[in-house]
């Protein structure tokens, strides 16, 4: 009777159960509600004119009209063939270039004897942190052609107008996605060959195998994970990536399924948007059970750490060393360095494109509009209403959004932690990795669909702030999930056992849980906010025309070619996000300072 008492006050003192539960529901209506709205929308004759004649059924009725139209040709070929092929040859070749270019980066820095591996480390994942469309701009900037653009780029200028195969196209927008997440592969790599015992090179190096047969034989199959990891990763992002394609692939054409999702929302086609929707997530869900079937449920031992102590071995590059480090150095200058100097150039040139110092002006950020037409028409970022309006709305959804992920981060981690072993434990942290299975321009389609003209209690919700909330929130769960996890799994039951003995959870809570729980908060504020502020792709969807954020005017400034505004709220951007990248550096470093001396 004792023990049955006690198990019953043990969990109606615990509220992660009832936590779990609270949890569980809010996923159903943030994840899947969406997710089968989507489904049955796509078999739902809609309610335009259009779709009644190509149904020739009444609104509402049941229909296979949509999926017939997208995977019958002739139409189906510019619909969903062609767009689905250009989507898996750029997210296939992306993935295999930056998952080769960041992890050779990787290798250089960690297990070479590469002069300046601090700078070359940092430079690396600069790309990064710049937002895709802000690189894509740069590109623009230097490429562009006078056949497609108001005038011609960097190259043109200088003689050499460039090709438009390469100033547009595959090319471009595989070359801009490489650069932006080959730090993924930079990242995972370094970080497992930092794990190699140098034992297992060292025995290679006395039975006589040379430095090329030692990374082909040992090191390569050792980090196999990592590189399946970044693979995945990247041709994942790629998979969904919408400002990049739209910005270097509409002028000629080449569409991916994410702008052609795009298009056809906005053209009410929204049938053929639901279909596509449905197929983006079910190509990325298959790249994300690749992985786990490969490396996760591999039977193949990848174990470099044991009981142990190891070191690692550098690999000495000798005569290669000083001009391998000046090769690599010029490459991140003009990946990394090159188009943030374009981008901040353009933002002050009176005529884009033309570089000299007679053409130089404030106007873009500081000027007052002007009569005729043409950029000068408009007034400069800080004194336009329009602009300054979305600064705060930028600023405004970055802060509510992190905050929220912040809070999300430490319940999610609170639930899997102590409710470890549980079904509903196992639910929560599985349905809280569904949000990564889906793009960011497809997250965007699914709340546009479900939530815009509301039904049930919940009220229309299109061109609110709270919808675009509760869709850039739920994008973001997995990785407030993962954190709060590992913060939760550092921080011993025992202290909330010793606390709940002196009152109440809520008690335990404010005096042990929370300041314990501080660190992971801050970061993952600081990280939510960073990936809210440069967002496109899901806020393309959603953000309305009436009070848009800065992003959304990245889309508003390109279709009208005004280049020097673009650059200048990219500027603004990367501005606000280097500073909190630098602040989160300095928080982690006082973060690891304090632990140090608590230890």
């Amino acid at each position: 009777m004792r023990t049955r008492f006690g198990l019953l006050k043990y969990r109606l003192t615990r509220p992660h159960p009832l936590m779990g539960v609270v949890l569980l529901v809010l996923l159903a209506f943030l994840i899947l509600v969406p997710l089968a709205i989507i489904v049955a929308q796509s078999v739902t004759v809609q309610g335009h004119s259009y779709d009644i004649r190509l149904a020739d059924r009444p609104a509402g009725s049941f229909s296979f009209v949509y999926w017939r139209r997208l995977f019958t040709l002739p139409l189906g070929e510019f619909l969903l063939y062609r767009p689905l092929m250009n989507t898996l040859v750029v997210a296939s070749v992306t993935g295999v270039l930056a998952t080769l270019l960041g992890s050779f980066l990787a290798w250089l820095v960690v297990r070479t004897d590469l002069p300046a591996k601090g700078l070359v480390g940092v430079l690396a994942i600069v790309p990064n942190i710049v937002p895709s469309f802000a690189l894509a701009l740069a590109w623009l900037l230097v490429f562009r052609t006078a056949e497609y653009s108001v005038t011609g780029g960097l190259l043109a200028q200088l003689g050499a107008e460039a090709p438009a195969w390469l100033a547009y196209g595959p090319v471009a927008i595989i070359t801009v996605l490489t650069i932006n997440y080959m730090a993924f592969s930079f990242l995972l790599v370094s970080i497992s060959l930092r794990k190699i015992d140098a034992s297992m090179e060292e025995n290679a190096v006395v039975l006589g195998a040379s430095t090329f047969r030692i990374l082909r034989t040992v090191t390569l199959p050792l980090v196999i994970p990592a590189l399946v990891s970044s693979f995945i990763l990247s041709s994942a992002a790629a998979l969904g990536t919408f400002a990049v394609p739209e910005f270097l692939g509409s002028p000629v054409r080449f569409n991916l399924l994410s702008t052609v999702l795009y298009q056809n929302i906005g053209a009410n086609r929204y049938g053929e948007a639901f279909v596509q929707t449905i197929l983006l997530i079910l190509i990325t869900a298959s790249l994300i059970w690749l992985y786990a079937k490969v490396v996760l449920g591999s039977r193949r031992s990848f174990v470099t750490i044991s009981g142990k102590g190891f070191a690692t071995r550098l690999t000495p590059l000798r005569s290669w060393r000083w001009p391998l480090a000046i090769a690599v150095l010029v490459f991140l200058f003009f990946v990394a360095l090159f188009p943030l100097l374009m981008i901040v150039s353009e933002s002050f040139l009176l005529q884009t494109g033309r570089y000299s110092l007679d053409n130089l002006t404030l106007h873009y950020w500081v000027g007052s509009a002007q009569t005729g037409w043409g950029p000068a028409s408009l007034a400069g970022v800080f004194t336009s209403p329009a602009t300054l309006s979305a600064m705060w709305n930028s600023l405004r959804l970055g802060l509510v959004s992190a905050l929220l992920v912040g809070v999300a981060s430490f319940l999610f981690g609170y639930v899997i932690v102590r409710g470890k072993g549980s079904r509903l434990t196992s639910l929560v942290d599985q349905a809280s990795f569904v949000p990564y299975l889906i793009p960011g321009i497809v997250f965007g389609a699914m709340y546009l669909s479900s939530y815009a003209a509301g039904f049930g209690p919940i009220p229309a919700l299109y061109g609110s702030y709270v919808l675009i909330i509760a869709a850039v929130v739920t994008n973001l769960l997995p990785f407030a999930a993962r954190v709060g996890t590992n913060v939760q799994t550092q921080i011993s039951s025992d202290l909330e056992d010793t606390a709940l003995t002196f009152g109440s959870w809520w008690r335990a809570f404010m005096r042990v849980l929370l300041p314990m729980s501080k660190d992971g908060f801050v970061i993952t504020f600081i990280i939510a906010f960073i990936g809210v502020t440069k967002e496109l792709d899901l806020v393309a969807l959603l953000v309305p025309a009436r009070d848009p954020v800065l992003t959304w005017f990245a889309l508003v400034y390109y279709g009208e070619g005004y280049f020097q505004h673009w650059a200048a709220i990219s500027v603004i951007i990367l501005t606000v996000t280097f500073v909190v990248v630098v602040v989160s550096y300095w928080l982690g470093f006082k973060v690891l300072q304090r632990q140090g001396d608590d230890s």
